[in-house]
């Protein structure tokens, strides 16, 4: 398979970028009152431009959220005790009652929690609202970055892709592939 250079990457990740803020900035230009601030949009088509993205994600919901948990490097809990599974991601677990947690669990649950706990974040959904153990299935925008995918490409979690949602996995591919080349995060610690 022929690797994309990363500038492409980027390129295709600042695409998405922009289309996400043009929805957030629409968004915060709403007039709504604070009782309303967990009021969901639906973004506007996806450009034609970025060919990892499918339709089936153009009608998604964005949420803004408080973050109040971290419970592992790929799951939180939100001010309304929902918890969220971010996608297209797998951190290391981590064990509970004097298990031994996996190489690497204990630092993708400190970054994320230094991206997210206590924060205002924006969630979007892709194709399936919850994962067998009822937790939301979303994709976490903080300050501007795309959370699961930084995840990815600081080596603090592997690609896992669960069929129907999808619409980021080439990204997520790619991300996790230079992390591992350049011996990122889990990909130095954990060999």
């Amino acid at each position: 398979m022929n690797q994309k250079p990363r500038y492409v990457l980027f390129a295709i990740h600042a695409i998405f970028i922009s289309s996400f803020l043009f929805l957030l900035q629409s968004y915060l230009t709403q007039d709504v009152s604070p009782a309303q601030n967990t009021q969901t949009i639906s973004p506007v088509a996806t450009p034609a431009a970025t060919p990892t993205i499918n339709q089936a994600t153009t009608s998604a919901e964005i949420t803004k959220v408080i973050v109040t948990r971290i419970i592992d490097g790929d799951t939180f809990e939100i001010s309304d005790g929902s918890k969220v599974r971010l996608i297209g991601i797998n951190s290391p677990e981590i064990k509970g009652e004097g298990g031994k947690s996996d190489c690497f669990a204990l630092e993708a649950k400190n970054k994320l929690a230094s991206l997210l706990n206590g924060k205002e974040v924006y969630l979007r959904r892709d194709v399936s609202e919850v994962d067998k153990y009822n937790r939301l299935l979303r994709y976490a925008y903080v300050d501007n970055l795309l959370v699961n995918e930084y995840m990815l490409s600081e080596g603090y979690a592997q690609v896992a892709t669960y069929p129907p949602d999808t619409a980021l996995s080439g990204i997520f591919v790619q991300s996790e592939r230079q992390a591992r080349k350049e011996k990122l995060g889990l990909w130095k610690a954990c060999q």
